[in-house]
Protein backbone atom coordinates (compact mmCIF):
# COMPACT_ATOMS: atom_id res chain seq x y z
CA UNK A 1 0.00 0.00 0.00
CA UNK A 2 3.22 2.60 0.70
CA UNK A 3 3.91 2.34 -3.10
CA UNK A 4 0.27 2.86 -4.26
CA UNK A 5 0.19 5.73 -1.94
CA UNK A 6 3.58 7.52 -3.58
CA UNK A 7 2.18 6.61 -6.83
CA UNK A 8 -1.07 8.64 -6.13
CA UNK A 9 0.75 11.47 -4.68
CA UNK A 10 2.85 11.21 -7.68
CA UNK A 11 0.32 11.62 -9.87
CA UNK A 12 -1.60 14.09 -8.17
CA UNK A 13 1.65 16.46 -8.85
CA UNK A 14 2.10 15.51 -11.94
CA UNK A 15 -1.58 16.47 -12.98
CA UNK A 16 -1.11 19.66 -10.88
CA UNK A 17 1.98 20.59 -12.92
CA UNK A 18 0.22 19.59 -16.21
CA UNK A 19 -2.52 22.41 -14.76
CA UNK A 20 0.21 24.74 -13.98
CA UNK A 21 2.01 24.36 -16.83
CA UNK A 22 -1.28 24.60 -19.18
CA UNK A 23 -2.30 27.81 -17.01
CA UNK A 24 1.00 29.52 -17.36
CA UNK A 25 1.02 28.63 -21.26
CA UNK A 26 -2.06 30.38 -21.19
CA UNK A 27 -1.26 33.97 -19.71
CA UNK A 28 2.03 33.69 -21.71
CA UNK A 29 -0.18 33.98 -24.55
CA UNK A 30 -2.66 36.42 -23.37
CA UNK A 31 0.79 38.57 -22.33
CA UNK A 32 1.76 38.22 -25.68
CA UNK A 33 -1.32 39.04 -27.35
CA UNK A 34 -1.68 41.99 -25.51
CA UNK A 35 1.33 43.47 -25.91
CA UNK A 36 1.23 43.01 -29.53
CA UNK A 37 -2.13 44.73 -30.22
CA UNK A 38 -1.28 47.96 -27.74
CA UNK A 39 1.78 47.75 -29.70
CA UNK A 40 -0.05 47.24 -33.26
CA UNK A 41 -2.53 50.18 -31.98
CA UNK A 42 0.31 52.87 -31.46
CA UNK A 43 1.25 52.39 -34.61
CA UNK A 44 -2.08 52.82 -36.22
CA UNK A 45 -2.38 56.03 -34.11
CA UNK A 46 0.93 57.09 -35.65
CA UNK A 47 0.03 56.08 -39.05
CA UNK A 48 -3.30 57.42 -39.25
CA UNK A 49 -1.62 61.02 -37.63
CA UNK A 50 1.22 60.88 -40.43
CA UNK A 51 -1.39 60.32 -43.09
CA UNK A 52 -3.47 63.44 -42.27
CA UNK A 53 0.08 65.16 -42.05
CA UNK A 54 0.70 63.24 -46.10
CA UNK A 55 -2.61 64.84 -47.06
CA UNK A 56 -1.91 68.64 -46.05
CA UNK A 57 1.36 68.48 -47.33
CA UNK A 58 0.31 67.12 -50.60
CA UNK A 59 -2.73 69.39 -51.08
CA UNK A 60 -0.11 71.93 -50.40
CA UNK A 61 2.44 71.22 -52.61
CA UNK A 62 -0.43 70.38 -55.18
CA UNK A 63 -1.51 74.06 -54.87
CA UNK A 64 2.50 75.21 -55.19
CA UNK A 65 3.23 73.18 -58.07
CA UNK A 66 -0.01 74.51 -59.63
CA UNK A 67 1.16 78.07 -58.82
CA UNK A 68 4.83 77.34 -60.49
CA UNK A 69 2.92 76.39 -63.24
CA UNK A 70 -0.08 78.54 -63.90
CA UNK A 71 -2.66 75.85 -63.77
CA UNK A 72 -3.95 74.28 -60.41
CA UNK A 73 -5.49 71.02 -61.63
CA UNK A 74 -1.76 70.32 -63.12
CA UNK A 75 -0.32 70.56 -59.69
CA UNK A 76 -2.81 68.17 -58.48
CA UNK A 77 -2.41 65.66 -61.03
CA UNK A 78 1.16 66.23 -60.80
CA UNK A 79 0.80 65.01 -56.90
CA UNK A 80 -1.31 61.94 -58.07
CA UNK A 81 1.36 61.05 -60.11
CA UNK A 82 3.99 61.06 -57.71
CA UNK A 83 1.55 58.77 -55.88
CA UNK A 84 0.34 56.19 -58.42
CA UNK A 85 4.80 55.83 -59.06
CA UNK A 86 4.89 55.34 -55.52
CA UNK A 87 2.34 52.63 -55.42
CA UNK A 88 3.66 50.94 -58.36
CA UNK A 89 7.01 50.72 -56.94
CA UNK A 90 5.35 49.43 -53.84
CA UNK A 91 3.24 47.00 -55.33
CA UNK A 92 5.91 45.67 -57.44
CA UNK A 93 8.06 45.32 -54.64
CA UNK A 94 5.72 44.74 -51.81
CA UNK A 95 7.48 41.40 -50.49
CA UNK A 96 10.57 43.08 -49.92
CA UNK A 97 9.81 45.88 -48.65
CA UNK A 98 6.81 45.31 -46.85
CA UNK A 99 5.62 41.95 -46.09
CA UNK A 100 8.32 40.32 -44.90
CA UNK A 101 9.63 43.39 -42.73
CA UNK A 102 6.10 43.26 -41.17
CA UNK A 103 6.55 40.03 -40.50
CA UNK A 104 9.85 40.30 -38.98
CA UNK A 105 8.52 42.80 -37.04
CA UNK A 106 5.76 41.26 -35.75
CA UNK A 107 7.93 37.76 -34.90
CA UNK A 108 10.80 40.00 -33.47
CA UNK A 109 7.99 41.97 -31.03
CA UNK A 110 6.23 38.04 -30.07
CA UNK A 111 9.56 36.80 -29.21
CA UNK A 112 10.86 39.61 -27.05
CA UNK A 113 8.10 39.63 -24.64
CA UNK A 114 8.72 39.23 -21.36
Amino acid sequence: MHETEKLDVLNERFKSFINTKIQLIKLEAVERSTVLASGLFAWMLILLSAIIALFFLSIGASIYIGKFLGRYDLGFMCIAGFYVLLAGILFLGRTKLTETPLRNAILNKLRNVK
